[in-house]
C-alpha cells in the first residue's frame, strides 16, 4: 500500500514539474525548462522503473519527446549543431521503445507505426540539416520500413505523409550525394504517392508540397539531360502555379 501511494506522488510530482517546464518554454525561459524537462525525464524513468506499466511508459516517451522537441526549438534560435545533438538521444530512446512494442506484437499497428515514424522524421530531418549522413543512413533503412508497412496498413494522407516524407528525405540525400538518378527516383516515388492524394484532396497544402517535389524532379531532369521528362515537369509546375493563381 505504501509503495502505490508513494508512486503516486511522484507520478503528481512528475507532472507538477512537467507542468513548470511548459509554462517556462510560453514565458519564453528556455534555461528554466530545460531544467525541468530534465527533472521530468528522471522522474518519468524512476516511476517507469518500479512499475513497467503501459501508463507509465506512455509518460515516460511523452517526456522523451518533449526533451527533443525542446533542444529542436533552441536549435531554430540558435543553428548551432550542438543544440539539436541532444535531441536525437532522445529521438533514438523513443525509437527503441517503440521497435521493442512491436517486436512484441502490438493490439494496434497503426496507432505504433505513427508514433515510432514521427520520431524517423523528426530524426532524419535534423541528420540532414546539420549533415550527419552517418546518422541518416543508419536510421534512413528502418524507417523506410516502417513507412512502407504503415502505408499498406492504412490509407489515409496523414498515414501515406510518412512514406512521402521518408522519400523526399532520400531523395534529398543522394542530390546532395550527387547520386542524380537514385535522388530522381525517390523523388518520383513520393510525387506519384502526392499527385494521387491530390486528386482525391485538392488542398492548399497538399498542392504546394506536389509543387516542390515537380521542382525537384525538373531541376534533376535538367542535369540528367532527360529533356522530354524535363518538359513534362515544367508543364506540371504551371499547372500547378496556375491553379495557385485561381484560387488567389
Amino acid at each position: 500500500m505504501d509503495r502505490d501511494v508513494n508512486i503516486d506522488i511522484l507520478r503528481k510530482e512528475a507532472i507538477s514539474v512537467l507542468n513548470k517546464a511548459e509554462r517556462f518554454v510560453s514565458e519564453g525561459s528556455l534555461g528554466k525548462a530545460c531544467l525541468e524537462y530534465k527533472q521530468t525525464v528522471l522522474r518519468a524513468e524512476e516511476i517507469f522503473h518500479l512499475t513497467k506499466s503501459k501508463t507509465d511508459k506512455e509518460f515516460l516517451l511523452e517526456a522523451y519527446m518533449k526533451m527533443a522537441r525542446y533542444y529542436t526549438k533552441v536549435f531554430n534560435i540558435t543553428y548551432d549543431r550542438k543544440d539539436i545533438l541532444p535531441s536525437c538521444l532522445y529521438y533514438e530512446k523513443v525509437i527503441y521503445f517503440y521497435e521493442e512494442e512491436i517486436r512484441n506484437k502490438p493490439v494496434d499497428y497503426v496507432k505504433t507505426y505513427r508514433k515510432i515514424l514521427e520520431s524517423f522524421v523528426q530524426l532524419l530531418w535534423i541528420s540532414l540539416e546539420i549533415k550527419d549522413y552517418r546518422l541518416f543512413n543508419k536510421f534512413m533503412p528502418r524507417a523506410y520500413t516502417y513507412a512502407k508497412k504503415l502505408s499498406r496498413k492504412s490509407r489515409t494522407y496523414e498515414d501515406e505523409q510518412y512514406l512521402i516524407l521518408i522519400c523526399i528525405f532520400r531523395g534529398d540525400y543522394f542530390k546532395i550525394e550527387a547520386k542524380f538518378w537514385f535522388a530522381y527516383f525517390f523523388y518520383y516515388l513520393a510525387m506519384r504517392k502526392m499527385s494521387r492524394i491530390y486528386n482525391k484532396l485538392p488542398q492548399e497544402g497538399i498542392r504546394n508540397d506536389l509543387l516542390l517535389i515537380y521542382e525537384h524532379l525538373s531541376e534533376l531532369a535538367k542535369v540528367l539531360k532527360i529533356t522530354k521528362q524535363k518538359t513534362k515537369w515544367d508543364n506540371c509546375i504551371k499547372q500547378i502555379k496556375g491553379e495557385i493563381e485561381i484560387n488567389e
